[in-house]
This record gives structure tokens, sequence and C-alpha cells, in this order.
């Protein structure tokens, strides 16, 4: 695999970072929870939805390096994380772990208020969110390392 796919996945990984490290910045400052300051609110739902949708393009690249499909549907994006959670034994290894899993679910949904919900927000709602973002934070460095020593040891 060359490893100009590789900078494409760390491209995606490192907005994916930025995005949700700013966002559980601004959340545990306080600013979003001022629901009558608009431009505070609006950035910190679109961070939390770059965050994820930058992950998700990240797990696209790398389903296309080993040619595997992309789920289709109207629920392929839980698809797609949930396969990415799948060890395909003798084929590759799971791409997430079973937390990284599970936070990145907990942005899923998250993603869906930002994109639908957005006039109906609730800051006091947002912070299983925010420890999803900061249990991501924790772990996608040691995920993508692994899954690139796997598919690609050299």
């Amino acid at each position: 695999m060359t490893s100009a796919r590789w900078d494409d996945v760390d491209d995606d990984i490192a907005s994916a970072k930025l995005h949700f490290r700013e966002a559980v910045k601004a959340f545990r400052s306080g600013k979003p929870s001022d629901q009558a300051d608009y431009w505070n609110v609006m950035a910190f739902q679109h961070a939390m939805y770059a965050g994820y949708t930058s992950f998700e393009a990240a797990l696209e690249r790398i389903f296309g390096m080993i040619e595997e499909d992309l789920p289709t549907g109207r629920d392929w994006h839980r698809k797609l994380l949930e396969r990415a959670a799948e060890e395909r034994v003798g084929d590759r290894p799971a791409l997430i772990g079973r937390t990284l899993f599970e936070a990145a679910d907990e942005l899923l949904r998250f993603r869906h208020v930002a994109l639908h919900s957005y006039d109906r927000f609730k800051p006091a709602r947002a912070e299983p969110a925010i420890i999803a973002a900061e249990q991501f934070l924790a772990e996608i460095d040691d995920a993508v390392s692994r899954v690139r020593q796997a598919l690609d040891p050299d």
C-alpha cells in the first residue's frame, strides 16, 4: 500500500482530532451552554459534525485500500461503523476496538443531532458526546497505528 494513502488517512484523523478537541474545549468552557449565543452553539455542533465526518472519511479510505465494499442503504453510516468494529478472520483485523466503537457510536448519534436537530440542541444532553469525543481522542492514534501495522507491516 502506498504511503500517500496512509497520508490521506492521517490527514482525515488529524482533522477529526482537531474538530473534536476544539469542540471539547468549547463545551468544557461553557460557551455552547448559552443558548442565546447562536455562533457558539452552531460552531460547537458543526465541530462535532466535522469531527465525525472526518473520522468516517478515514474509515472509507481504509476500506478502499483493502478493496472492501462500503455499505449501502439508509443506515450506511451505522453499518460502516459496525463493519469497522468487526474482525474478518484471515482477512483483516477490526479497525476499531470495542471502546472506540462505543465512543464513535455516540458521536454518530450526535452527528445526527447536529445535522437534523440543530434548532433543538440541548447543551445539557451533549455531555455523553463530549465524553465520547474525549475517548476517541485517547484511542484513535493507537487504533490507526495497529491497523496500519496489520495491513502494511513494512
